[in-house]
């Protein structure tokens, strides 16, 4: 099924193509796509429910918002397979090229975003990535992912940040996957290509937190 000039401009949450999934969404093609919307803005999907799957879909267009903004799915559970996103993506917090916010249980397989990634507000829960912008949970899998253009989120080690992983307030990661698609930079967790990883949140103590 394609789609042309779908246009969503909407000063309210879940956006995109449908604003909130609990099914099947299968060979859908957006071209010249242009999403706008507030919180769980994506392309196809604006929020994923546990039970959704988004496969062979391809979005080429832009997508903003305020947070948890994707490319094709803006952020929820599910399954995504064999999508590619090539366009803009922008948020103030959250941003993904294909999921903005990758939540329990979710796996993103063979997807490839070829468009740029920006997150505007700069402080310590702001996250973006080129394939998914950020995780809090550890039951996530992301496998043979791939970004083609030129990398400007990158770490210093050169290891592109498809997904951040930043746990949540008053939690510290500990027996986190020590593998090559794993990288620890600069006190935060960046996952690379071709990788299931798993990790645990343990609570901080007392000497930990922050005043």
């Amino acid at each position: 099924y394609a789609i042309n000039n779908l246009t969503v401009n909407a000063d309210s949450d879940y956006q995109g193509l449908f604003g909130k999934l609990s099914g099947t969404v299968n060979n859908v093609r957006l071209t010249n796509a242009k999403i706008s919307g507030k919180d769980n803005v994506g392309g196809v999907v604006g929020y994923a429910m546990k039970s959704s799957s988004v496969e062979n879909c391809v979005v080429e267009g832009d997508t903003d918002g305020n947070n948890n903004v994707g490319g094709v799915i803006g952020s929820g559970q599910g399954v995504v397979k064999s999508c590619s996103h090539e366009g803009a993506v922008s948020a103030v917090k959250m941003a993904g090229g294909i999921v903005g916010n990758l939540n329990d249980r979710a796996s993103v397989e063979k997807c490839i975003n070829a468009g740029e990634v920006t997150a505007s507000e700069n402080d310590s829960s702001n996250c973006q990535g080129v394939i998914c912008g950020y995780t809090d949970v550890a039951n996530v899998s992301i496998k043979n992912c791939y970004y083609i253009d030129n990398p400007s989120n990158v770490p210093t080690n050169n290891a592109t940040p498809l997904v951040k992983i930043n746990p949540p307030k008053g939690f510290k990661i500990v027996d986190a996957q020590k593998t090559d698609g794993l990288i620890y930079s600069g006190g935060e967790y960046f996952v690379g290509n071709d990788i299931t990883f798993s990790f645990k949140l343990e609570p901080l103590d007392a000497t930990e937190i922050k005043k």
